[in-house]
């Protein structure tokens, strides 16, 4: 993200970039919510893809575990119970990692993407930052938020 685009065209982008992916992948309506200063849900799991190179931040998925399950059974093609929490987690990292991936090409040139990390409650650390964007969105499982950090390069 430029620093030429206004925080509402960027937000404005990042919120339909990320609708229409998770759209795609899972067949399901993905609503945009209103923003509150709060989480948007008791969210249990997160999922962190940290960029490198000419852009530093991290893209951060957060969501109740049962939001996990289902989006990575629909992710397998296949379902997951409770005593498999460890693959739902890997599925919300993949799932973190292709949004991170469908955000890169608007990244600066020479930004990459390392690998993704998984976690536990709400959020994900992230030392020396500078600019955050919170989404909130809703699908039919409940709610969920993506957080668009952007660090400073020597944090």
């Amino acid at each position: 993200m430029t620093e030429t685009l206004s925080m509402q065209r960027r937000r404005s982008i990042l919120a339909e970039l990320i609708r229409r992916v998770l759209e795609a992948m899972f067949g399901l309506e993905v609503r945009c919510r209103a923003q509150s200063a709060g989480s948007s849900g008791a969210a249990e799991v997160t999922a962190a893809v940290y960029f490198a190179g000419q852009w530093h931040g991290a893209l951060v998925l957060d969501c109740t575990m049962a939001h996990a399950r289902a989006w990575t059974a629909r992710l397998l093609g296949r379902p997951v119970c409770s005593s498999h929490d460890e693959a739902a987690r890997d599925g919300l990292v993949e799932i973190a990692n292709l949004l991170a991936g469908k955000l890169k090409p608007l990244l600066p040139p020479g930004s990459v993407v390392p690998i993704p990390v998984p976690g536990s409650g709400h959020g994900a650390s992230v030392c020396g930052l500078t600019c955050a964007e919170h989404l909130s969105f809703a699908d039919p499982y409940g709610a969920f938020r993506v957080t668009l950090v952007q660090v400073a390069e020597n944090a």
